[in-house]
């Protein structure tokens, strides 16, 4: 499983090359292949790291089908209580809204996202 997970590391590495060349197919193909091999071995952190990079490749590529990924990823991170990843994904989802013109709710996931970083920091210290 161990070695799974490095591949799927690798992907992630090759996805980001795609993206920051602006090749989202082939970002896209290799998050794709990162989702497989995580479901493959049942790993709900990395299935829930598959969904959100995929969503932010949508937001990027101005598809709706962002919001389906970055929400998938929301509920596995409530699951698995990863509050941090919880706020980073919530503030994407606020990314998403405001890409689509939609103020209103771009701030509503803002604001969820900064209370949740707040009560984070505050556990901390």
């Amino acid at each position: 499983m161990t070695n799974k997970v490095v591949v799927i590391g690798a992907y992630y590495t090759i996805s980001k090359l795609y993206f920051s060349q602006g090749d989202y197919q082939n970002a896209l193909i290799y998050l794709q292949k990162a989702l497989k091999i995580a479901e493959e071995i049942k790993d709900r952190h990395e299935i829930s790291s598959c969904y959100e990079r995929i969503g932010n490749l949508f937001i990027s590529m101005n598809k709706p089908e962002a919001l389906d990924y970055l929400q998938k990823a929301l509920k596995i991170q409530q699951e698995l209580s990863e509050t941090f990843s919880i706020a980073t994904t919530t503030n994407r989802i606020g990314d998403f809204y405001l890409k689509q013109r939609d103020d209103e709710k771009a701030l509503e996931s803002y604001q969820k996202a900064l209370k949740i970083t707040e009560e984070i920091g505050r556990k901390v210290q």
